[in-house]
């Protein structure tokens, strides 16, 4: 589409608002908006003004949409659709010039002669625009089951949920955030493979059934940074999920994949329980690592060794010599069998540490071949602690 084939805007919307909201707005609905259309049109942000009041931008692309309000700024009602890119570049080319940029510095959206402009400090600049009426029509925010969680709470745990989601597009239900909820709160999962990581989420209000889904991972990461509101809302009818929070609302085409059936994983019968201070044995996996990639090693694997009353953390080194390294004194929950040796990658070993901030973290062992689950001090193995990191030891043999 030739942007020049837009036809002229008879009216057309007019927005005041100042130059750090706008270019907010522009950031969150830019996250739905394609970087690299094939089509023009699907470049560009809708604004829409209504009688209210209100001015709503909106990017979006086939997999999902992305709306930001921007309440009491319109001063005409009307819809348009302008370039993306380019809006974001003549926000900051009108500001030029003037040392530290203020966010308070005012800018006007409007149309003037049949053409979108922006203006700011007396300096007017046309804006490219394409026809409103082929943009395509957003589907309606989902009706059927909601739930509501704190937003600092949602993107705290999803933090610490993200570390152990696959990048690997070729098993698609590794690259993205399993969701559930039920009256109880959230369940946000997500695995590579090798590890995975759960965390719960306490429901400040919840209506209709319990909502299972399985969300795009990057595009979660991108948009919790853009949430504002004091909660989350996730809403989810047939094959749309809804992100409420606040100014901005994204919908989100589902595929219809899912996650096995990873709950089971994490009831381990017989674990023996290790609990070792937190920052000391960070503290052991960081040396070792260091060690690792001062020898030049290839894969960075760590032995970790636990005996009845220590566990030390050293590196494994192609040349097979053993590397000493202090002990770090733990606690036993029961009697230990039989001392235990495990490998885990660095890097892996270190994501499930840094996921964890209590003085101790708990380490829940049933054999050197099978996964390892790590959980606060206090918490046990089972389907109901707030955070657990279940991870898979290198095997040797």
């Amino acid at each position: 589409m030739n942007p020049t084939a837009a036809p002229a805007l008879m009216g057309g919307p007019a927005a005041a608002t100042t130059r750090g909201e706008l270019a907010a707005a522009l950031s969150t609905a830019g996250l739905g908006v394609h970087s690299r259309p094939s089509i023009p049109l699907m470049g560009g942000v809708l604004v829409e003004a209504d009688a209210h009041g209100d001015v709503h931008l909106t990017g979006c692309q086939y997999e999902c949409a992305v709306t930001v309000a921007l309440p009491g700024v319109a001063q005409a009602p009307g819809r348009m659709v302008v370039d993306h890119s380019e809006a974001v570049r003549v926000l900051k080319a009108l500001v030029k010039g003037k040392g530290r940029v203020p966010d308070a510095t005012p800018i006007t959206l409007a149309v003037e002669s049949s053409t979108a402009v922006m203006r700011a400090d007396g300096c007017t600049v046309p804006l490219t625009t394409y026809d409103v009426d082929e943009y395509p029509p957003l589907p309606d925010i989902p009706r059927g089951s909601r739930i509501t969680v704190d937003r600092e709470r949602f993107a705290s745990e999803l933090c610490r949920v993200k570390c152990a989601r696959g990048t690997d597009t070729e098993v698609p239900a590794t690259v993205g955030f399993h969701l559930a909820g039920t009256p109880d709160g959230v369940e946000l999962a997500a695995t590579d493979r090798y590890r995975l990581a759960v965390a719960r989420i306490p429901a400040v209000d919840t209506e209709g059934p319990n909502i299972e889904a399985l969300l795009p991972g990057s595009f979660l990461e991108h948009l919790i940074k853009h949430l504002t509101g004091p909660t989350v809302t996730i809403g989810l009818e047939a094959n749309i999920a809804s992100i409420t929070s606040g100014d901005v609302t994204a919908l989100v085409g589902l595929s219809g994949l899912d996650m096995p059936n990873y709950r089971r994983l994490l009831r381990l019968p017989g674990a023996q329980g290790v609990v070792v201070p937190r920052k000391g044995l960070n503290a052991a996996v960081e040396r070792a690592a260091a060690i690792c990639a001062a020898k030049k090693e290839r894969y960075r694997h760590l032995t970790l060794s636990i005996e009845p009353s220590s566990c030390a953390v050293t590196p494994v080194l192609d040349d097979a010599v053993r590397v000493t390294a202090p002990p770090v004194v733990v606690r036993m929950a029961g009697k230990l069998a039989t001392p235990f040796e495990l490998q885990f990658r660095a890097d892996f070993l270190r994501d499930a540490l840094s996921c964890f901030h209590g003085e101790h973290v708990a380490l829940h062992i049933t054999s050197p071949v099978k996964p390892v689950l790590l959980t606060d001090e206090d918490g046990a193995p089972g389907e109901h602690l707030a955070y657990q990191h279940l991870l898979m030891p290198v095997r040797t043999d």
